[in-house]
């Protein structure tokens, strides 16, 4: 079954013809090596002889041709190109590059010109802090210093690229408190919380009046949002913010502390006595931690004190339904999970009032007969319950399509495998086509596919109705040769490694998150550091961790180890997101019976939706990609190897 995986990737891509050696396109290909191996002469000859021809991709040959004329300091034949472009081809996805190209030139031959073309490209794109550092340094230049620390301050506030850069070209003395606090917001924005708390904590004492507050506000946060709690609280008492105090010392670990323990407890009260409507929710988090702790009589009892609060009532009788389960108080949870169904209509009530109907030897294939959606992880466990056949995912045909050719500059792209151009063109693909036109976006999926931009293919496929949609390019084989390596390796199935990356990151190869994970697989960078060591991988920065080699590998080492130390694909797929320390004790006082059970009182929400996501994820694969008609949800879930 190995071999079918890899056989079925090749059946779904598209085939592309190869190209004939007196085909006009070879010159655009042979241009571009050139330029890559700064050959500008030989680039530009290819170029000339291409755009005497009326061939699609004109654009980017005149784009090309113009970055050798820059080199080469051919400076007015750049103009010339690039205003060919701008007059020819005003809707170009290249028309940007161009003119950022313009400006750059311009402001290496003349300040005055290249002022003026820095300011034009940034009416429209103000957001390359690139090209406002080069305006930036050419007032500087000219003698227009507040001009320069105007742009300058701008790069800073921003948080973004050069914003360093800028720094160390303007006096720190001259930016107000109100800057700071204006990038402290654009740093936590992009997740930059330690760097926030770092800037904000070196004006804040000095700061006066109503400012004050605001960066009292975002300090807080930041420190709340990088897990020190102790220290929120103090300034969330400082702001007089009673809930985000308490929430916070209620995620300072309360209950190991005697002294922030009680600290939670006053302060808990205080909101009680006020009738803050939020109060309900923490007292909903502190049965949650009673029951996990043991003290199930004391978490009931909170949670039939507040579950006729309305803002929290579908929750708190949730959880007092499971309470009662876990405590093999069927009898009691059974009504519960039978009304919440019946109130909400959430699969989730429907598969527990099924689950607790066989604890009390009653027959519940009636319930599991009323799921039938195979996309639904309830759906899923109801239907291996019941025995039923789960038919495979089958790649959905395609219609022949008039306007296919809006697609044809993209797939001689794919041919000529320019993989940056590639994706300049998929993006504005993306923008341009129209949502009614279902079989051309499924067409333009499929190359995005072929070319290897898999995020691009899902987030355009979500535009067309779920019915329509072809599930193969929803779950794509992504980078083959390397979840072989891994499989080869390590012994983990791809259809797993793919199926946790499209979980994690969506095939997003640059992705980042709060927790500062990066890449495909999401490693956070002392992760990444251990497992790379024993991998033969060294990471020394995070280029390193995204690395998509690199992020694969270490992912699929690290899913490895998870395997072989909870023999457990849920247990695993826990700790892969919240560690493995975590885990081990989740499971040691859990007391569970099975893996669904498990599955549902992981105590992390982020973390219990992820596995469930996942566990979907790779049944959907193992339907595409590795199908057995006996393939049962249940025994997915055990150590598999791969196929």
């Amino acid at each position: 079954m190995k071999t079918l995986a890899f056989i079925s990737i090749l059946f779904f891509l598209p085939v592309l013809p190869a190209f004939s050696s007196d085909d006009p396109y070879i010159l655009l290909k042979r241009a571009k090596e050139s330029i890559d191996r700064g050959n500008y002469e030989d680039a530009v000859s290819n170029l000339d002889i291409f755009n005497k021809g009326s061939h699609l991709l004109r654009d980017y040959a005149l784009y090309w041709r113009a970055l050798s004329f820059s080199n080469m300091d051919r400076h007015e034949n750049v103009f010339t190109d690039i205003g060919k472009i701008k007059a020819e081809y005003p809707a170009s996805p290249i028309l940007r590059k161009a003119i950022k190209l313009e400006a750059e030139t311009a402001s290496r031959i003349d300040s005055g010109r290249g002022i003026k073309s820095c300011r034009k490209y940034l009416t429209k794109y103000p957001h390359d802090n690139g090209v406002r550092l080069i305006l930036a340094d050419l007032l500087h230049d000219t003698g227009d210093s507040a001009g320069a620390f105007k742009e300058y301050k701008k790069i800073y506030i921003s948080a973004k690229e050069f914003s360093d850069e800028a720094l160390q070209k303007i006096d720190p003395a001259g930016l107000t408190v109100s800057d700071i606090y204006k990038r402290s917001n654009n740093l936590m924005k992009q997740y930059f919380f330690s760097k926030a708390e770092k800037e904000l904590k070196e004006i804040i004492a000095e700061t006066r009046g109503e400012i004050k507050r605001s960066i009292e506000e975002n300090l807080a946060k930041s420190l709340f949002k990088q897990k020190k709690y102790n220290e929120a609280a103090d300034h969330y008492n400082k702001l007089g913010d009673l809930y985000y105090e308490t929430y916070s010392l209620y995620r300072a670990s309360w209950s190991l502390y005697p002294e922030t323990k009680e600290k939670f407890e006053e302060k808990l009260g205080l909101l009680i006595k006020k009738k803050d409507p939020k109060a309900s929710f923490l007292r909903l988090k502190k049965a949650l931690f009673l029951r996990r702790s043991g003290n199930v009589e004391a978490a009931i009892t909170i949670l039939e004190e507040i579950k006729s609060d309305p803002s929290i009532r579908e929750d708190a009788m949730w959880n007092l339904g499971w309470a009662f389960y876990l405590d093999k108080n069927y009898k009691k949870a059974l009504p519960i999970f039978n009304s919440l169904y019946k109130k909400y209509g959430d699969n989730r009530y429907l598969y527990w009032f099924a689950r607790t109907s066989e604890r009390l030897d009653q027959d519940a294939s009636s319930l599991y007969e009323r799921f039938t959606d195979p996309d639904n992880y309830y759906s899923l466990l109801a239907l291996t319950k019941s025995g039923r056949h789960i038919p495979p995912i089958i790649q959905r045909e395609m219609k022949n399509n008039k306007d296919s050719d809006k697609l044809k500059r993209l797939s001689i792209l794919l041919r000529l495998d320019m993989k940056d151009a590639v994706a300049i063109e998929s993006r504005h693909i993306m923008r341009q086509l129209s949502k009614r036109n279902h079989e051309l976006i499924l067409s333009a999926c499929r190359l995005l596919n072929r070319a290897g931009l898999y995020n691009e293919s899902i987030v355009l496929l979500k535009r067309i109705p779920p019915a329509k949609r072809d599930k193969t390019l929803l779950y794509p084989y992504a980078y083959k040769d390397l979840v072989k390596e891994v499989y080869d390796r390590f012994s983990v199935d791809p259809l797993l490694v793919l199926s946790i990356m499209r979980e994690e990151s969506r095939y997003d190869e640059d992705a980042y998150s709060p927790a500062g994970a990066a890449g495909l697989m999401q490693l956070i960078p002392p992760t990444a550091r251990t497992f790379g060591g024993k991998t033969g991988i060294k990471i020394d920065n995070i280029f390193d961790i995204i690395n998509v080699k690199n992020n694969i590998l270490i992912g699929g080492f690290y899913m490895k180890e998870l395997l072989g130390r909870f023999n457990s694909i849920p247990a695993s797929l826990a700790s892969y997101n919240a560690g493995e320390h975590k885990v081990e004790k989740w499971l040691a006082s859990g007391n569970y019976t099975s893996d669904d059970e498990f599955i549902e009182d992981i105590p992390y929400y982020e973390t219990r939706k992820y596995v469930k996501r996942v566990l979907k994820t790779y049944f959907q694969y193992k339907r595409i990609y590795d199908y057995d008609r006996d393939l049962s949800f249940y025994t997915l879930m055990n150590i598999q190897s791969g196929h």
